[in-house]
């Protein structure tokens, strides 16, 4: 098992680094802002984001998190000049983040 293939998600499973869940989710960002998956950009930053993963890990056996690669992913949108898109991206993280929050409160009061 090669850890430049992994990725380590929120729950601390490790899973497949997949390119396309990348280029999915770059896709899904240029729609919201600007009704365009922008297909070629979203691919284009899906490789620079696997290819900076692969860059920082390699010959460790550390794994990248799933916060690490959105971060990649931002400031890729930011450096081909789509700061609207990279703006849509982080709010979106903030607000998915603070649902999870929200959600581990609320079990956290269950168990009490």
């Amino acid at each position: 098992m090669t850890t430049l293939n992994k990725i380590k998600k929120r729950n601390g499973s490790i899973v497949d680094l997949s390119k396309d869940k990348i280029v999915s989710a770059v896709e899904g960002a240029f729609i919201d802002v600007l009704n365009d998956p922008h297909e070629e950009d979203s691919t284009a930053i899906a490789e620079l984001v696997t290819s900076a993963i692969a860059l920082r890990y390699a010959g460790t056996a550390s794994i990248p998190s799933v916060e690490e690669v959105q971060d990649l992913v931002e400031r890729a949108l930011m450096e081909r000049g789509f700061f609207n898109v990279a703006k849509s991206y982080i709010i979106y993280r903030y607000e998915h983040a603070k649902i999870r929050e929200e959600k581990k409160e609320e079990v956290v009061k269950k168990i009490q």
